[in-house]
Order: structure tokens, then sequence, then C-alpha cells
């Protein structure tokens, strides 16, 4: 066994050393394509660091008429306390609210400057905040018929539906586009590594039929060249982790430095995205160099 991997790591290194062109233009082409890939990974995950961030602000704004009774709001309250679905409920008195209105207001502050708590016009609210923002719609549909069915004094509900349904269409596209590229950028790897190994075979067509005459079994033929094509993935691997790394620290380091786009605190760590990148480029980088190998040498001779 051991005679047997000592070989074929010498017959996959001295494959590689006698096709060194063809293997150094796979491994460009597969570096590229896996670059692409690479740039779209990092897009489609920080895409979804910010729809959670996103998703983690949506709320519910449950806003109190100007009648209703303390009885009501502690009835509310404990409702929305009892409701699974919420995660948090924060009470925002008139004063809060006023106050928050006023800090919006910026420059024009000073608009509020005449209200006080006599003649305050803005309503009493609760702040509800979803354990999963796809269920805020139907919580705001329970708060609704709470209120139909108890008199809860609710003025009216503010929910951000068309946001929501825009922010998940978008990640679902993103999504789809993300595995389509996966896809295409696959296909051609695949065919890069496939045209690799062909000639490489077809290059030593007469060493493996010596190799057949002499009563070397299928496995043994066909180790070099599987692993072969398992180099030359690691390799392209490799370079495309360093290529995007490397990209991806200088655009964070533009993006924190530049005020116009202050968003970074919202992105995803390098340690972590690099880190998941790395072991995705080397597990494909490794199945497609030896899925294309496999198919070559299974095709083109009679082993």
């Amino acid at each position: 066994m051991f005679n047997l991997r000592r070989s074929t790591i010498r017959d996959a290194g001295q494959s590689l050393r006698r096709n060194s062109l063809m293997s150094l233009a796979s491994i460009i082409s597969m570096t590229a394509a896996l670059i692409i890939l690479g740039i779209f990974l990092v897009i489609t995950m920080n895409i979804r660091q910010i729809s959670r961030h996103v998703e983690g602000n949506l709320q519910i704004q449950v806003f109190m008429a100007q009648n209703c009774t303390q009885q009501q709001k502690d009835a509310l309250k404990d409702y929305l306390d009892s409701n699974s679905l919420i995660r948090s409920v924060k009470y925002e008195s008139k004063q809060t609210a006023l106050k928050n209105f006023s800090n919006q207001l910026n420059s024009s502050s000073n608009l509020t400057e005449t209200f006080n708590a006599k003649n305050n016009p803005m309503p009493e609210s609760y702040i509800i905040r979803a354990k999963n923002a796809n269920n805020l719609g139907k919580i705001k549909k329970q708060i609704a018929q709470y209120n139909k069915n108890s008199n809860a004094g609710i003025e009216y509900i503010k929910y951000g539906k068309d946001y929501i349904k825009a922010l998940t269409n978008f990640s679902h596209f993103i999504n789809l586009f993300c595995i389509f590229v996966v896809i295409v950028l696959s296909v051609i790897s695949y065919f890069l590594i496939y045209n690799t190994i062909k000639l490489t075979v077809f290059a030593r067509r007469k060493e493996i039929g010596i190799m057949k005459y002499v009563g070397a079994t299928d496995s043994y033929i066909r180790a070099p060249f599987i692993l072969e094509g398992a180099f030359l993935g690691i390799i392209a691997a490799l370079a495309a982790t360093l290529a995007v790394r490397t990209g991806y620290f200088y655009i964070l380091g533009y993006l924190s430095g530049n005020a116009l786009l202050p968003i970074t605190a919202n992105l995803s760590s390098p340690a972590a995205l690099i880190g998941q990148i790395v072991i995705f480029f080397l597990v494909y980088g490794v199945l497609i160099g030896t899925i294309g190998s496999r198919v070559a040498i299974r095709k083109f001779l009679d082993v």
C-alpha cells in the first residue's frame, strides 16, 4: 500500500511537470473562475448579513388612541407578552415619541418647542419585534383581531408590509442568481480539468498500454490522474482564496475610510467570511478536479 501511494504521488508529480504549460493554464483558468465565484459568494454572504440585520430591526408599532385607558394598555401589554411569536415589546410614551420626532427634524427641531405635556399630539405606542421577520404579518393580523374582539384602544398599526416583501424577494433573487453562477462556473472548471487530464492521458497512452500489458490494475492506472486533477483544484482554490481575501480587505479598508458609505458595521467579518470561502473552495476544487479526471479517464481509456 505504501509503495502504491508513493508511486501514485510520484507519477502525478511527473505528469504535472511534463504538462506544466497545460497545467498552468488550467490553474489560471480555474483560479479566474473561482475568483468570479468568490466575488458572488462575498456579495451574497454580505447581502444575507445585511438582510438579517435589517430583519432584526423590522418592527410593528401599535399606536394607542388618545382616550385609551390604563386598563386597556395593561391588557394589551399582557397579550403581547404572551405571544410566542414576539421577541420583545417596548412601550413608547407620548413624551418619548415627541422627543424622537424632534430629533428626526434635525435643524427644524425648534418647531416642536411649543408642545408640552398638556398639548402633546404624539400618541403612545408599543414597539414590537418578532423572533422571525417572516411572522410580522401574522402578528399584525393577530393584534388587529385582538383589538376587534377586546376593544383594546388601538388607533392604528404601522407595519411595513411592502418593505418586508421587497427585502424577501431580493434575498431570494440573490440566492437563485448565486446558484446559477455556481452551476455555470462549475461546468467551466469541470471542462478545464477534463481537457487537461485528457491531454495527459493521450501523451502517456503508450506507457499506459505497457502498464496494462504487465498486469497493472485499473485503480493503479487511474490514481495518478485523479490525484493530478485534485492537485490542480487545490492549487487553484488556494490562489483564488488569496485573491479574494486581499480584495475583500482592500474593499473593507476603502469603505471604512469613506464617510459616504458607513455600512462596514453590517458587513461580514473577514475572518468568518474568508474561513467559509477557503473551506468551500478547497472542497469545490478537489471535487471538480477529481470528477473531471475520472470522467476523462473513463471516456478516453479502456481500462
